[in-house]
């Protein structure tokens, strides 16, 4: 099967403005913003301590900055949570996407086989975050071998070809790998299962699922770019949760009716999402 741009980018307009569209982008933008003030809690001033430990040898004063490694570790921590809570939203956002509901979200959307869902969803983020990386880095790896040999000009182009090379590897994966999390949420595949579907779906169609993906980061950097423009700091940062969680659900909603189009099979995937 394939898919129409027309109908995939006007079917997932219309569901994503839907008063289900709107409920779920309004929950996923707070917990955008719950994510930002956590993160930026955890590694801003140190907490006042108890009197047993104000002057003891090595203590942090009360008020002083957290050391880097302790601040580090309490921002892996609280964007571990964040992440916690906002891939279940994703799911169900999926699944609502995926069913075409627009009024209601039917029970099963939201509870059913949704803790087993969020985990699989983590590990294959990490493991998709992994590969991106991996992606990237691969080019340069001959670049140890080069760097006696190549100076000047010819080091910058060697270093510019790897870069082009990299991000082509990158977006290569990014397409291939653009219905993991739909694997997981409408048809329950686990983690690595869901790369390899996702692989297989998008075999043959990743030049129209680039161009697709193309639409959408331009779609998503307009929408986002009046903050850029915002006085202060608060503002913009403020400004942009909204937006972005906007972006973000209208990008859910086209995959969704890519994902509907290339599966070719509604019925089916209905019968899934509501057993």
């Amino acid at each position: 099967m394939s898919f129409r741009f027309r109908t995939v980018l006007v079917g997932g307009a219309r569901i994503a403005a839907s008063r289900n569209g709107l409920v779920l982008m309004a929950l996923f933008a707070a917990v955008q913003l719950f994510s930002m003030l956590l993160v930026y809690s955890a590694g801003q001033v140190y907490v006042p301590i108890g009197d047993g430990l104000v002057g003891a040898e090595g203590a942090p004063e009360p008020g002083e900055q957290l050391p880097f490694a302790v601040g580090a570790v309490a921002t892996a921590l609280a964007t571990l949570l964040t992440s916690l809570l906002a891939i279940p939203v994703s799911i169900v956002a999926v699944r609502t996407f995926v069913g075409g509901e627009r009024d209601r979200i039917p029970d099963p959307y939201v509870f059913r086989r949704i803790g087993r869902a969020t985990l699989s969803a983590l590990v294959a983020d990490v493991v998709v975050f992994v590969l991106y990386a991996v992606a990237f880095a691969l080019p340069f790896v001959p670049l140890y071998w080069l760097l006696g040999e190549l100076t000047g000009l010819a080091l910058v182009g060697v270093v510019l070809s790897m870069v082009l090379v990299g991000l082509v590897l990158a977006v290569f994966l990014v397409v291939s790998l653009l219905f993991v999390t739909y694997e997981i949420a409408v048809r329950d595949a686990r983690a690595l299962a869901s790369l390899r579907d996702s692989w297989r779906l998008a075999r043959g169609h990743r030049l129209r699922l680039f161009a697709l993906a193309v639409v959408i980061w331009a779609m998503q950097a307009g929408i986002t770019a009046p903050t850029l423009v915002l006085p202060g700091e608060l503002l913009p940062t403020l400004a942009m949760v909204p937006l972005a969680s906007l972006a973000a659900m209208i990008a859910l909603a086209v995959y969704a009716r890519a994902y509907v189009e290339l599966r070719g099979d509604p019925t089916g995937l209905g019968e899934r999402l509501n057993p």
